[in-house]
């Protein structure tokens, strides 16, 4: 969070910061990741404050919003923030001009069952190892290494 701090200061404006959750699942020993595709790219469920929410309150919203999920345990001791420059238009489906600064604040989230029902902004969804979330996804693959690391060694503590 230090880091979305230091942006704004050096920035000088109000900067909006989306939130999700890293939904995943444990099939015997291996963890699975939940990623959501939008036509063009793949990545986690995630989405724009509202009036009044927090962080966590907006990213559980997005989650269940975008998978159906409602069963998504989350695990607040890890939270990353990380920022990106988004090329595509989405609302007018051509790509900017100038690309926009986008930040997003994650969260991971244990989702032990339940059938995903993505909502129409995206087409398609998969469960991948950290191995499948890499080569699907274009970028965050420090976050996915991080956000891996916490859930495994997590899971070792509790054995």
């Amino acid at each position: 969070m230090k880091e979305l701090i230091d942006l704004v200061k050096k920035e000088g404006k109000k900067i909006k910061l989306s939130c999700g959750i890293i939904v995943y699942r444990w099939k015997e020993d291996t963890v699975y990741y939940l990623l959501l595709r939008n036509g063009r790219k793949w990545g986690f469920a995630k989405g724009g404050k509202e009036k009044g929410e927090s962080d966590l309150q907006t990213a559980k919203r997005e989650t269940i919003e975008e998978t159906g999920l409602k069963n998504v345990k989350v695990d607040t001791g890890f939270s990353k923030v990380i920022f990106y420059y988004l090329k595509w238009n989405f609302k007018k489906n051509k790509p900017r001009k100038k690309p926009k600064k986008k930040f997003v604040k994650f969260y991971v989230g244990e989702s032990p069952k339940g059938k995903v029902q993505i909502s129409d902004e995206h087409d398609e969804y998969k469960w991948v190892t950290k191995k499948g979330a890499l080569k699907y996804l274009d970028f965050n693959h420090d976050m996915v290494n991080e956000a891996h690391s916490y859930i495994t060694k997590k899971r070792d503590q509790e054995f």
